[in-house]
């Protein structure tokens, strides 16, 4: 504190500075140097007192916003609420101006490609989150400085505290975060993101590139699982179709390549979901139509396939019954088709299986029907032939055997 000698109390010479402060500050223009003299008389004033004054530190800050020396008005503001905590005033000038200086220190950071500027920009965010810790801009601002600070853990917390039902979150929203999931490895979860993001807002600029990356880079890897494919390198083409799949779930025709490549491995149940799951995007995608839509020939027939191996691998287990009923049901499904000569190559073999079924359980009446279906379809095809002739024999050799004619019956039918 400085001594006096005109016997003027120290808090009577500090308001007498101060109040020549104000009183420059009014009358002057708003020039630097007229702010330097308002600025000394405020601290003319504060070497009179023990302790600062919330007064004098909210006044100064005010002088260094105006002269945009914004982290000298912080300091001001930080010092009034060491003074009084509660202020109000001081904790709301000090919120927005830390929200300002963050961003000035961001911008900084991008033109100098500064890790340590981002540092002192996130510092500025946080310290306004303990003001508002729940502000959603705040949040992303500080997200995007740990993420450009490479700490992609911290950046991940951060976005998924907004990322929220309660908050609306947008599409920006996702789209930082799948940058951040890319950023960890984590592909997959980062193109979902990327997808939502599409959903919210398909003409987002960074939606609409990546979209079209997507598209090139999963058309290559379809491309090279074909090719992996024709070379009977089914495991091959197996990883590139997954990773294409990884990248558009939505494209159906990855989705039946799939469940081709699964059925030519023998893993039919794999097989089946993916072509179900096919079936169903395609549903999907035509949802409120207003005219009925057919279902592709090549997801009808991947089902019927895939079926078709399921119920022989039945019969070659001795579960005839279970095998008719999936042969049942795949030629219902053919006869509901309503271009059934898409299968036609197709339909007589699941008569000629059924028939075989039927003919290792004794019904014999029931095969001889499928093999002349089949044989209608196909009429050179040998095979049908040989199956209707031995049908035919083993039906005449019942009947001359049997010296019951109800116990024939039976054992026909």
């Amino acid at each position: 504190m400085v001594s006096t000698t005109d016997g003027d109390l120290p808090q009577d010479r500090a308001e007498k500075h101060f109040e020549q402060a104000k009183k420059l500050s009014s009358v002057g223009k708003g020039s630097s140097l007229e702010a330097e003299r308002v600025i000394k008389e405020i601290y003319k004033a504060e070497t009179y007192l023990q302790s600062h004054d919330v007064a004098h530190f909210l006044f100064l800050g005010k002088m260094y916003k105006q002269q945009l020396d914004i982290s000298s008005a912080i300091t001001c503001y930080r010092v009034a609420l060491k003074e009084h905590p509660v202020n109000l005033v001081a904790k709301k000038l000090l919120y927005e101006l830390l929200i300002i200086k963050g961003q000035e220190l961001m911008l900084l950071a991008r033109k100098m490609n500064s890790l340590i500027k981002y540092h002192a920009a996130r510092a500025c965010f946080d310290e306004a989150l303990e003001m508002d810790k729940d502000n959603v801009r705040l949040l992303i601002l500080k997200t995007v400085c740990h993420v450009h600070a490479q700490e992609l853990t911290e950046a991940f917390e951060a976005i998924n505290k907004v990322i929220k039902p309660a908050y609306h979150p947008t599409a920006e929203m996702y789209i930082l975060r799948a940058k951040i999931y890319w950023g960890r490895g984590l592909t997959e979860q980062g193109n979902n993101d990327m997808k939502t993001a599409s959903m919210m807002d398909p003409s987002h600029p960074e939606v609409v590139a990546f979209s079209n990356r997507s598209f090139v880079k999963s058309e290559h890897l379809y491309k090279e699982s074909i090719r992996l494919f024709t070379q009977k390198k089914y495991k091959e083409s197996l990883l590139s179709l997954n990773h294409a799949i990884h990248i558009t779930a939505e494209d159906i025709k990855l989705l039946i390549m799939k469940s081709k490549i699964h059925r030519v491995l023998n893993e039919l149940q794999l097989a089946y979901e993916s072509i179900l799951k096919a079936k169903a995007q395609f549903e999907s995608s035509f949802k409120g139509s207003k005219y009925p839509v057919e279902l592709p020939s090549d997801i009808k027939q991947q089902i019927n396939l895939i079926l078709n191996e399921m119920a022989i691998n039945y019969a070659m287990k001795g579960e005839y019954d279970k095998s008719i009923l999936i042969f049942t049901n795949i030629i219902k499904n053919e006869k509901s088709s309503s271009h059934p000569n898409d299968l036609a190559i197709a339909n007589h073999k699941y008569y000629i299986n059924r028939g075989d079924c039927y003919r290792a359980l004794n019904r014999l009446n029931d095969a001889v029907d499928d093999y002349l279906y089949a044989h209608e379809l196909k009429p050179k095809e040998w095979e049908i032939s040989t199956r209707l002739s031995i049908t035919y024999y083993l039906i005449g050799r019942i009947t001359m055997l049997c010296d019951d004619d109800m116990l024939c019956y039976d054992i026909i039918h």
